[in-house]
Order: structure tokens, then sequence, then C-alpha cells
């Protein structure tokens, strides 16, 4: 067997959508240019996949593996009745490569939109529950009765601006009992 021509592509060729297709339009172009009386083509296509990874640091189900797949295209001058004596003119490669991506994210979309708006409630019902607490906790003191709005507003919010908001909750529950040990302390001072 000799081989005359050989053509080697190298560096990336241009993005192909379906690997299958191309491979049909590539063998169609081959076939397209045979005299068919004397010429023979050849494709060979080998396929290898590997690092095949299950992501497993959650709820979700994420796969991602590398592929190859490499054709290989022979034509041949062959002669006889039964075409068994045969000549290589040509010999090309061509490779694909990439990586697949699995997952079942898609299946967790109403849940995780679920979790969302209870959380934004959540965090709505913890800060009115701050603002509720924060004006009860100066509610009984005198200064907060006789003062406009305005002061009693920026006395809420002061208190507010105060609280670390990891501990709001607790913050709410101990400005509640602190304004009822205030408000019995200011009616000490006013007695």
């Amino acid at each position: 067997m000799k081989c005359v021509i050989m053509h080697m592509q190298l560096g990336p060729s241009a993005e192909v959508s379906s690997i299958g297709g191309h491979i049909q339009n590539r063998m169609k172009d081959a076939m397209s240019g045979l005299n068919l009386t004397t010429q023979v083509a050849e494709m060979v296509v080998i396929e290898c996949s590997g690092d095949f990874r299950d992501w497993l640091g959650g709820v979700t189900l994420t796969r991602t593996y590398d592929f190859d797949v490499v054709t290989l295209l022979r034509v041949q001058n062959c002669f006889g009745a039964s075409k068994s004596n045969c000549t290589t003119i040509l010999i090309t490669d061509y490779r694909y490569e990439g990586t697949l991506l699995t997952t079942n994210i898609v299946y967790w979309y109403r849940f995780v939109r679920n979790l969302r708006l209870f959380g934004q409630i959540y965090n709505i019902f913890r800060v009115v529950l701050l603002v509720g607490g924060c004006y009860y906790a100066h509610v009984n003191t005198i200064a907060f009765q006789y003062a406009t709005i305005y002061c009693q507003l920026k006395c809420v919010v002061s208190t507010i601006l105060r609280i670390p908001p990891q501990h709001m909750l607790l913050t709410v529950r101990q400005s509640i009992y602190l304004s009822f040990v205030h408000s019995a302390h200011s009616m000490v001072q006013f007695t």
C-alpha cells in the first residue's frame, strides 16, 4: 500500500453545530469527487469520552465530561473485478472536541422560586417587627409621647440603625423588654 498525498489541518476550525451532519457532509463531498468505477472511499469514526465526574456538592445533579470524535477518511484507487488490489491516494483526518453538561437544575426551578418568595416574605416580616418593636420600646416614655412626629420617627430610626442585622428578632424582644424597664425607670424619675 502506498500513501501518495496526505492532508493535515492544523489549528482550530469553525464551530460545528452538528457533528453527525458535518461528518455526513464531509463523506458526501468526498464521494462526489470520486470515480466510482475505480475509486473507493472509507471513513472510520473514533469516539472517546473521558473525565466523567459527578459534582455532588449540592442538591442538584450536574455532570460534565469531555469527548473527542476523530474521523479518518481514506480514498483508494482499486483495480480488478473484486477491487482487492488497492492503492491509497488520500488520507484526511478531522477531530471534534467538546464538553457535555447534563443537569437537573430545571426541575428545581419552582421549588427554588418558592424558597426565595418565602425568604423575602420572612425578611419583610422581620423588618416590620423590628420597626414595631423599636416604636413600642419608646412609646411609653414621656419625652416620646410629647415629641413631634419627626422627632419620634428620628428616635425610632436611630434605634433601628443601632441594632446589628443578624440579631434583629432577638433585639426586638429585648427592646420590648427594655421598654418596660425604661418606662418603669422614667416613671420613677418623674415621681
